[in-house]
Parts: structure tokens; C-alpha cells; sequence
């Protein structure tokens, strides 16, 4: 499983967690899209959103990899179509 910035294994119950919040926000989306919804109702999916929003917001720099997304060291290209080099 990898690992998060501070190089901790998040754990199961909250990848879970977050996962149904994911679902959760996206039934919020189906549902504003699929049905005429009173004022009312729609002011509450907009602050359920908006919670959703903040809780990912503060989960975004836990998932953030460590230093460069860049390989280390140089790296010798590799062509399917020219085949190995030597």
C-alpha cells in the first residue's frame, strides 16, 4: 500500500472513508443534475458539497508524493519499434 507525504500507510477504515465520500459526492452530483429539486433542498446538497470539498481539500497534501515525480538518473530511451539497443 503506498505511502502518504509524512511516509504513513493510511488506513483501511479511512481509504474507506473516503471512498464513500466519493460516492457520496458523486450521488450529490446525479441527483442535482437528474431531478427538479426545491430551493431548500438545494441549498442543503450545496453545504453537504461544500463539506465535501473542505475534507478533501485538507486530505489533498496527505496524498501528495514526496520530492520530484521525475525518474532518477538519466534513462537510456526505449523505442518498440527500433528494438533494444546496445
Amino acid at each position: 500500500m503506498p505511502e502518504d507525504s509524512r511516509g504513513v500507510e493510511p488506513s483501511p477504515s479511512y481509504q474507506l472513508f473516503m471512498l464513500v465520500l466519493c460516492i457520496f459526492a458523486l450521488g450529490q452530483l446525479g441527483v442535482q443534475a437528474a431531478f427538479r429539486l426545491e430551493p431548500s433542498t438545494r441549498a442543503i446538497i450545496e453545504y453537504a458539497d461544500l463539506v465535501v470539498c473542505i475534507v478533501f481539500f485538507v486530505d489533498c497534501p496527505g496524498s501528495w508524493p514526496r520530492g520530484s515525480l521525475a525518474p532518477a538518473g538519466p534513462r537510456r530511451p526505449t523505442s518498440l519499434i527500433a528494438g533494444p539497443t546496445t
